[in-house]
């Protein structure tokens, strides 16, 4: 996981045109927001579980916003946990 500052900003998932391929706005320690053919954007978090890689879909963003996922609260520059648990092990 890459430690830092966050590459994803407001302005820059705004400024997301839509292309003729989805593409991805990736930001720290897998969260990413994916932009659609049609100029949607939809949170994701990407993780490992049992030696292969997932998605999660979290919400479409400005409903899930940047706030929602723990930005601008914490001095250690860490996201704010996101509580889900993947179906097969709830």
């Amino acid at each position: 996981m890459r430690l830092g500052s966050y590459t994803l900003t407001p302005t820059r998932i705004n400024n997301a045109k839509a292309k003729a391929r989805r593409y991805k706005l990736s930001d720290v320690g897998g969260l990413f927001v994916e932009v659609s053919t049609t100029g949607q954007k939809t949170w994701r978090y990407r993780y490992r579980f049992a030696g292969s890689r997932r998605d999660v879909k979290i919400g479409r963003y400005p409903e899930i916003g940047w706030p929602t996922l723990g930005r601008g609260t914490s001095n250690s520059g860490r996201l704010v946990p996101i509580t889900w648990m993947p179906p097969w092990l709830a």
